[in-house]
């Protein structure tokens, strides 16, 4: 035996065949069948590069039938010739948005996006009420209120239509609905 390659127990090998991703890792890497002179029991023998992947789903096998958490340690290497793209910074300007979008409070003035069906349209908001338990409630949005996405409130009905809360500085000039 090389290096590297290293042997799974049959039962554990036939549960990780089971499971779509893990079949497919197994499959293609086992190399033979033979019995462990240590324990004397049947186990598939693994090709030595896959067995980092699978002696960890071995591993959160066992854990898993345990019942305690899975854990990940494999890392993979980035490939050759691709380049690590940074995030940029989040301008101040705009960090300064989401800060106020954050931390509304009744009086401040802000506007409902609505997206969907292919439309986007603009309507006066400005009828906060409160931020209670992580979610904006207004008088519009007073039942259920509205999720925080880490940019803006939004709130999702669930028919295809979805509702943001913008800064009126940031509604395009005259797309702004009439109440009245």
């Amino acid at each position: 035996m090389r290096k590297g390659r290293g042997l799974v127990d049959v039962d554990i090998y036939n549960e990780l065949l089971k499971v779509p991703g893990a079949r497919k890792l197994l499959l293609d890497n086992t190399t033979n069948h033979r019995t462990n002179p240590k324990t004397n029991k049947v186990c598939a023998e693994i090709h030595e590069d896959a067995w980092p992947e699978v002696k960890e789903m071995v591993a959160n096998w066992k854990r898993f039938k345990k019942g305690q958490p899975q854990q990940t340690h494999t890392k993979i290497a980035p490939k050759k010739g691709t380049a690590v793209k940074k995030e940029s910074a989040i301008d101040p300007k705009q960090q300064e948005c989401i800060r106020r979008l954050r931390k509304l409070k009744p009086g401040d003035k802000f506007a409902y996006k609505n997206v969907g069906y292919g439309l986007t349209s603009y309507e006066d908001g400005s009828d906060a009420i409160e931020i209670k338990k992580g979610k904006l409630f207004t008088e519009t949005f007073d039942s259920m209120g509205m999720e925080w996405t880490g940019a803006t409130w939004k709130f999702d009905g669930g028919l295809g239509l979805v509702t943001y809360i913008v800064l009126m500085e940031d509604v395009p000039e005259g797309q702004l609905a009439d109440q009245g």
